[in-house]
This record gives structure tokens, sequence and C-alpha cells, in this order.
């Protein structure tokens, strides 16, 4: 169920067009959602309900960011507390690898792949996200983070970015402007949710092959 449904995820993203070049995209965002605006009502009461649950002072010092995508209505209502904040992130920006992996095998998938996959997203295993980064390299990491049709890093604010394998004295390439290795932003990843949303409706609906 895990895998399978991180899969979708990526299958449909993969289908967003990726611009060969590691500059920022001329075109701009193109995702079906870039989710620009946020709804301030649910965004104030998302901060009161944190601060009231003992989180306030982490979300004054800078290190915490929350959000979450409303998918009930059409568009999405996003809510978020510090929404454009890249923080170092760990394992999330595996979803990255995930994409990169299925879109490179969509034809010649193998079972190594499913089961690799599986483990690095399931069972978060750094060995196996390690050998998916080695499979796809730091360019081609780089141009899918940066695609218009993802809009998961820009460079005024960051986003997702995978910049290292998962193991200690390998090379990295951190993200132009924080310097972080492995980061997220809150409006990335709920751009993302809202993405996956669009393609699961389009493809019940019979819209996608």
């Amino acid at each position: 169920m895990c895998v399978a449904s991180l899969a979708w995820s990526a299958l449909f993203a993969a289908s967003a067009t990726v611009s060969p070049r590691l500059g920022e995209a001329a075109l701009g965002c193109e995702a079906p959602y870039p989710l620009t605006e946020l709804d301030p009502q649910l965004s104030n009461a998302l901060r009161d309900r944190l601060t009231s649950e003992g989180f306030g002072d982490w979300i004054e010092a800078g290190t915490l960011a929350v959000g979450f995508v409303d998918l009930s209505v059409e568009p999405p209502r996003m809510a978020a507390v510090a929404p454009n904040r890249m923080l170092y992130a760990a394992s999330l920006p595996k979803i990255v690898l995930l994409l990169g992996l299925i879109r490179e095998g969509r034809s010649h998938w193998t079972e190594e792949m499913a089961e690799r996959c599986e483990s690095m997203i399931c069972r978060s295993s750094n060995r196996d996200a390690t050998w998916a980064f080695d499979q796809l390299g730091l360019d081609r990491l780089e141009q899918l983070v940066r695609a218009p049709g993802l809009c998961f890093y820009g460079n005024r604010d960051g986003g997702l970015w995978v910049g290292r394998a998962y193991g200690r004295g390998r090379p990295a390439r951190r993200d132009p402007v924080h310097g972080i290795s492995h980061g997220a932003r809150v409006r990335s990843e709920m751009a993302a949710d809202a993405s996956d949303a669009s393609g699961k409706a389009r493809a019940s609906n019979g819209d996608e092959g």
C-alpha cells in the first residue's frame, strides 16, 4: 500500500515536462495546482492550534513549518504556517528518488527496482536510497526538482532537494538558496499532494491512459 500510493504520485508527476536547463525554469510553474495563495482563515486556525499544543516557540524560532491541503473543494485550499520556509528534511526528499526511478524505468522496470523502491520509501532504507541516487545522478535529480510541471524547487525560496547520497563521505550539491543537502518546503509538498489528487481524479474519469 505504501509504495503503491507513492508510486502513483510519482507516475503522475513523471508525465510533466522536465526542462533540460539546470537554471531557473524560464516558463515558470506549470503544475496543476501551484497553490500560490493561502486560505487566511484556515491558516490562522492552524497556527492557533499549533500554538495551543505547545509548538509556538518552534514556530517563532523558525524550526517548524506545517501545512495541509483541503482536497474536498475545487480548487484545493491551502493552510500553512511558514509555507516557504525550507528546512533540512532528512528522508522526505526520497520521494524525488522514487519519481526519478519510475520515470527512468518506465521502459525497463525490474523486480529489483520495485523492491528497492519499497524498501526506500516504506522502511526508509538509506542503502537503497543511495542506490537510487547513484542510478540517477546529481544533474538528473536537479532537473527533476526544477521541472516547471512539478514546481518542487525554485530559486527564490528553495523547496524539495536531494543533493547527496544517503551515506557518509559522499560529495554533495547543496541547494543554492540555503545550502541544504536534503531539504523540503511545505508549499512544495502540498502542491505535489494536490497534483497527485488531480491526476487520480482525471484517471478515474478516463482522461489518462
